[in-house]
């Protein structure tokens, strides 16, 4: 997949959480309501309010903007019996 296959996958992703926001808030204060009270870890990890779903969508489109690591070796070293091992993100 190139890089603009995955943006607009991603950009999809984006749009998604924008048109679906509310239905997801709902959703999940279903989810706290069957969560046990006495759990506030898995509570305070479980909410997902407008401002966690703002922060989903921000996280998505940074990812759009960045730079594609695709094919980009990142580190490389030899190895005593002269084998080659390259670190990086495939294609």
């Amino acid at each position: 997949m190139n890089s603009r296959s995955r943006n607009a996958v991603l950009a999809s992703l984006a749009r998604l959480l924008i048109e679906n926001c509310a239905a997801i808030v709902a959703a999940n204060r279903l989810d706290i309501a069957a969560c046990p009270p006495d759990d506030a870890v898995i509570l305070d990890r479980l909410k997902v309010d407008e401002d966690k779903v703002e922060s989903m969508i921000a996280s998505v489109l940074s990812v759009t903007a960045a730079d594609d690591p695709a094919g980009r070796v990142i580190s490389s070293d030899t190895r005593e019996d002269g084998s080659h091992r390259l670190l990086g993100f495939g294609q």
